[in-house]
């Protein structure tokens, strides 16, 4: 009925860290951030049925994008002389809207509207990182990523209906880094 796809672009982050370890200069150690990150979404409302009609025919769909602050929670657990592997989890509290008017026939009006409403992202990340030098690492991320989402179909024209549906999107979150 419809389809989301969601990406995360990071543009900024702030870490404060505290050190597991006792050595100076290593990576092995406990983090907590505040990052600024673009969430886009792409959504598609398809028609399977309407009025006992098999259609499978697309509705419309619409992109929304939007900043959105994260607060982030990670630690480094292993370090060798030239590669470190950690994790952390990405909390974000804001919310993509998009909508668009219903574009199939068949008894929908100027005034039925598909809405989307994508919220509350969270994420899972492994990182495996190779070391640049003391201070530098080039890292690569691989996580799992979940969001709420509200779907809602709804026409002010009468006959009026509305259908409003939430469910919860997974994916792979997959990033680069230094």
């Amino acid at each position: 009925m419809k389809n989301t796809f969601l990406s995360l672009a990071g543009l900024g982050t702030v870490l404060l860290s505290f050190n597991a370890s006792a050595q100076e200069n290593s990576w092995k150690h406990c983090y907590v951030g505040a990052s600024v990150n673009n969430i886009e979404t792409s959504n598609q409302w398809t028609t399977n049925t309407f009025q006992g009609d098999l259609l499978n025919e697309n509705a419309g769909s619409a992109d929304g994008d939007d900043t959105a602050a994260a607060l982030q929670l990670g630690c480094n657990f292993h370090e060798s002389q030239d590669w470190v592997f950690g994790a952390k989890l990405a909390v974000s509290d804001s919310t993509v809207n998009a909508s668009h008017r219903y574009l199939t026939g068949g008894g929908s009006s100027p005034t039925n509207v598909v809405a989307y409403e994508t919220e509350d992202v969270i994420s899972l990340v492994a990182r495996l990182g190779f070391k640049i030098s003391g201070n530098g690492l080039m890292y690569g991320n691989l996580g799992y990523t979940q969001s709420s989402n509200v779907y809602t179909d709804i026409d002010s024209t009468p006959p009026q209906f509305s259908f409003r549906k939430r469910e919860s999107q997974r994916g792979v979150l997959i990033g680069v880094g230094y």
